[in-house]
C-alpha cells in the first residue's frame, strides 16, 4: 500500500509544479477585467481619426513644398485632388482595419476564457484528488501507530479494507492516470493556443505598425491623441482643408495662365518624357499651332554629379512644308521649312538654357517666315506675272536658301526678284538682282531704278514691284523720260 501511496504523491507533485505562463495569466486577468469593449473600441476610432488627419495635414504640406522646391514659375504641376472614389477606397480600408482588429481581439478572448475553463477544471480535480490521498496517508499512519496486538491490528486491517478496498483505489488511479492524460492534452492545446498567439501577436504588431505610421512623421515626436485635442485637430483640418481649396483656385489661374501664354507666344508644350539612354530628355513642342517639333536635350555628366541640359538634336514631327490656298487660276504653292540642323550645331557654343531658348525663338521665326512668304508670293502671283522659280542655296544668309521669283510689268520691264530666307520679316530681304527692258529701255535707266529701288531696302515683294510701277510712272510723267511703246501687229487695209 505504501508504494502505491508513494506513486499517487510523485504523481500529485508532478500535477502540483504544473503552471501557466506569465503572459496567460495576465491574458485571464486583463479578460476577467471589468473592461468596456465600446468604450475602447471608441478611443480607438477616435485614435485612428485623429491620426488620419494629421497624416492628411502633413502629407498635403509636404506635396505643396516639394512642388515649391522645384518650381521655375513657368510650367504648373499641382497634384490632383483625391477623388471621391479614391476617399471610398480609404473609408473601406479603414473599416477593414478595424474589423480584422475586432474578429483577432474577440477571437483571443474566447480562447483564453476556454483555456481558463479548462485550467479550473484540473486545478479542482487535483485539489480533489490530494485531499483523497492526504485522508489515505492519515489513516494508514493512525492505523500502524494504534495497532498494540493482533486483534486490534486485524480489526483495524478490517476496518481500512472496509474504507478503502481495491476498487477505491484502483478508481483512484485510473482518475490519476485520466488527470495525466488530460494534462498531456491541456499541453498540446496550449502548445496551439501558444502558437495561435504568436500569429494573433504578429498581425496585432502589423496593423498597430501602420497606425503608427500615420500617427508619426520624419519630423516630429507621436502625439498621443485625446478627447481633449480633437477640436484641435479639427481646426487644423478644416485649415488644411481651405489651403486645399486655395491651391485649386491657385491651380486653375496658373492654367488659365498657361493657356494664355501659349496662345500668346504660340509655343506649347505636349510631352516631356524619358529619351533611349538615361541622360536623354525628349520634349515635344506645338509651335505656331500647325507644326510640331521634337527635341532632345541631354544632361551633361561632370563627375558623378549631372549638370544643366544642353540641346542636342532637334526635328520636325510634323510635315516641314506650307502650302497656299487651292486656286482655279494657279497651282497650289508649296514652300519647305528648312531643317534645324544648322540651328543645333549654333546651339552647341551657347550656354545652358541660351541654346534651348534659341533654338525655339529662330524655328518660329522660321515658321512664320516661310507662311508669310507663301502668302506674300500668293498674292504676287495674282497680280503680276510672275514665274516663283526654285529655292537655291545662298552664301550670303545662315540658316536657309534663297529664292528666285521672276516679274513683269507692263511697261515692258521685267526684273528678277531674290528673296532672302528672312523674306519677308526683315527689311531688306527681298532686292532685284536682275532688270531687263523690251521695246527699246535704255540700260541706264534700268540700273538706275534697279540701285534707286534697292535702296529702299524691301522686305515685301508686293511692295518693291508696286514701287516699281510707281518709279515708271515718275520718269515718264516727272522726268520726261519717253517710254518704248508696245509693239503692235499691223493689220492689212480693208479695200
Amino acid at each position: 500500500m505504501s508504494s502505491s501511496y508513494k506513486e499517487l504523491r510523485s504523481t500529485l507533485h508532478q500535477l502540483e509544479e504544473y503552471e501557466l505562463s506569465e503572459n496567460l495569466k495576465s491574458s485571464f486577468c486583463s479578460s476577467s477585467s471589468a473592461v468596456n469593449y465600446s468604450q475602447t473600441d471608441k478611443k480607438i476610432a477616435l485614435r485612428y481619426q485623429a491620426a488620419r488627419d494629421e497624416y492628411l495635414r502633413r502629407r498635403t504640406c509636404q506635396a505643396f513644398y516639394e512642388h515649391l522646391a522645384h518650381f521655375d514659375g513657368a510650367s504648373v504641376g499641382m497634384p490632383k485632388a483625391p477623388t471621391a472614389e479614391e476617399q471610398n477606397q480609404l473609408k473601406g480600408m479603414q473599416e477593414d482595419a478595424r474589423e480584422s482588429l475586432e474578429k483577432t481581439i474577440a477571437s483571443v478572448n474566447q480562447k483564453c476564457q476556454l483555456l481558463q475553463t479548462k485550467y479550473d477544471t484540473f486545478l479542482h480535480r487535483r485539489d480533489v484528488v490530494g485531499k483523497t490521498l492526504l485522508e489515505l496517508e492519515k489513516s494508514e499512519f493512525s492505523t500502524l501507530d494504534g495497532l498494540d496486538d493482533l486483534d486490534k491490528e486485524n480489526k483495524n486491517n478490517q476496518a481500512i479494507e472496509d474504507f478503502v478496498n481495491e476498487d477505491d483505489l484502483s478508481a483512484v488511479e485510473e482518475e490519476c492516470a485520466g488527470l495525466v492524460r488530460r494534462r498531456s492534452e491541456l499541453e498540446i492545446e496550449l502548445s496551439q493556443l501558444r502558437h495561435n498567439s504568436e500569429l494573433k501577436k504578429k498581425r496585432l504588431k502589423e496593423t498597430t505598425s501602420k497606425l503608427d505610421i500615420i500617427r508619426r512623421s520624419k519630423d516630429a515626436p507621436t502625439q498621443l491623441v485625446t478627447e481633449g485635442n480633437i477640436e484641435k485637430f479639427k481646426v487644423e483640418t478644416g485649415q488644411i482643408r481651405k489651403k486645399v481649396e486655395k491651391f485649386k483656385e491657385m491651380s486653375a489661374w496658373y492654367e488659365c495662365l498657361r493657356s494664355v501664354m501659349e496662345e500668346l507666344t504660340g509655343v506649347k508644350l505636349l510631352s516631356v518624357t524619358n529619351g533611349q539612354t538615361p541622360n536623354n530628355i525628349l520634349l515635344k513642342l506645338q509651335l505656331l499651332g500647325l507644326h510640331e517639333v521634337e527635341i532632345i536635350l541631354v544632361q551633361q555628366q561632370r563627375g558623378q554629379k549631372c549638370s544643366n541640359l544642353r540641346v542636342q538634336n532637334a526635328r520636325f514631327l510634323t510635315s516641314a512644308s506650307v502650302f497656299s490656298a487651292a486656286s482655279k487660276e494657279h497651282k497650289t504653292l508649296q514652300l519647305s521649312i528648312p531643317e534645324l540642323d544648322d540651328l543645333v550645331r549654333v546651339c552647341s557654343s551657347m550656354a545652358p538654357a541660351e541654346d534651348l531658348r534659341f533654338l525655339i525663338r529662330e524655328t518660329t521665326s522660321r515658321i512664320s517666315a516661310v507662311t508669310a512668304r507663301v502668302t506674300e508670293l500668293t498674292l504676287l502671283r495674282s497680280k503680276f506675272v510672275a514665274k516663283i522659280g526654285k529655292i537655291q542655296a545662298s552664301k550670303k544668309s545662315f540658316g536657309g536658301e534663297d529664292q528666285e521669283v521672276v516679274c513683269s510689268i507692263n511697261k515692258g520691264i521685267t526684273v528678277v526678284l531674290r528673296l532672302t530666307p528672312d523674306c519677308p520679316n526683315v527689311a531688306g530681304s527681298v532686292y532685284i538682282d536682275q532688270i531687263v527692258g523690251v521695246g527699246g529701255w535704255e540700260q541706264n535707266i534700268l540700273y538706275d531704278i534697279k540701285d534707286n529701288l534697292n535702296r529702299m531696302r524691301f522686305r515685301s515683294p508686293i511692295e518693291l514691284m508696286n514701287t516699281l510701277e510707281s518709279e515708271t510712272y515718275r520718269l515718264e510723267n516727272e522726268d520726261g523720260v519717253t517710254l518704248p511703246r508696245t509693239p503692235s501687229i499691223p493689220r492689212r487695209k480693208r479695200n
